[in-house]
């Protein structure tokens, strides 16, 4: 499923057959509208997935039935919010001729399923519900083998993430110092459920401060933060007396 990350069309059709006795009035030129108007929508992929941001493409056959020239009006919707998603004219259609249009929903969102309903002007589709697939990783928690040491020691981090999405898809997850990228690991995670990622080890910063590491993927990032303390050695010692107490110089 690694075409998840390329956005492109959708091998899922939905074929939509629209019939209706469709007539042009000689001297207003409207549509007269039929009381056997029908609209059928059939899958060809019987899975009826598709990955979000792809898009979905309808197919929509028209057959003027009637005995006038005539033309309609299709919409495509989404059955949430009733907003228009795309929309499209069959032109002129002759008496017993059909004719063919795609009408295209693009760039799926990310949902569990999405219902689209195709409209003409004077009939309505029954929606019917496509699954949307989608991976969403997001971090829980970043943690570390030690969050105090010294410069040059060794860190280890491990970060909990979760698949909030409908399916699992391979990504990536980085993790990322102040100046640069430290590791990345690939991840595939079936969804609805957590794992945790160790990354390679890495050396401490050799100047002592605060840092902060970051665990990322696409869709979310945490944190963690490290205290880098300094090697001092001592070279020479100079002491002396003085009464009771000993002073010692480095």
């Amino acid at each position: 499923m690694s075409n998840f990350t390329y956005r492109r069309l959708s091998r899922i059709i939905l074929i939509v057959v629209l019939s209706s006795v469709i007539g042009i009035s000689a001297l207003t030129g409207t549509v007269a509208a039929a009381e056997d108007f029908q609209i059928e929508i059939n899958y060809v992929n019987p899975d009826q997935n598709i990955n979000a941001s792809e898009d979905l493409i309808v197919n929509v056959t028209i057959e003027n039935t009637g005995s006038s020239v005539g033309s309609q009006n299709i919409t495509l919707r989404d059955s949430e919010d009733e907003n228009t998603l795309n929309e499209t004219s069959t032109g002129n259609i002759a008496p017993g001729n059909k004719k063919s249009k795609n009408i295209t929903w693009e760039n799926v969102p990310k949902k569990e399923t999405i219902e689209p309903i195709v409209k003409t002007e004077n009939a309505t589709a029954q929606p019917l519900p496509v699954t949307v697939l989608w991976s969403e990783y997001n971090i829980e928690d970043v943690a570390v083998n030690r969050t105090d040491l010294s410069s040059g020691e060794n860190l280890e981090f491990y970060a909990t993430i979760e698949n909030e999405g409908t399916d699992a898809f391979p990504e990536k997850i980085y993790l990322n110092s102040s100046t640069k990228q430290e590791d990345n690991k690939t991840i595939e995670i079936t969804e609805g459920t957590s794992s945790t990622r160790t990354f390679d080890v890495i050396t401490a910063p050799n100047s002592p401060g605060e840092y902060t590491y970051t665990a990322e993927t696409k869709d979310d990032s945490g944190t963690q933060d490290i205290t880098v303390s300094g090697n001092f050695t001592v070279e020479d010692l100079d002491g002396r007396m003085d009464g009771q107490n000993l002073t010692i110089e480095a």
